[in-house]
């Protein structure tokens, strides 16, 4: 998710594991991006997976418990 302060994305975070449990066993990442005339943003991800494909098994996994979930590009 994109939030335009970085406690917006912390407790987005939060929330997020507080409903699906199976979040909870990986890291986030909030990255601040500059967005010129849009601002500046700060991007969530779950973070630190060793593949694209161990990344994209999760998803599935996320998303069959309910979760939404989306690959990004690093």
């Amino acid at each position: 998710g994109s939030y335009k302060s970085q406690d917006e994305a912390e407790a987005s975070w939060s929330a997020y594991k507080a409903h699906h449990p199976l979040a909870g066993s990986r890291s986030d990442s909030i990255a601040r991006v500059d967005l010129g005339a849009k601002g500046i943003w700060y991007r969530l991800r779950i973070d630190g997976f060793e593949s694209k494909d161990a990344a994209a098994a999760f998803c599935l996994k996320l998303r069959a418990a309910g979760g939404a979930c989306l690959l990004a590009k690093r």
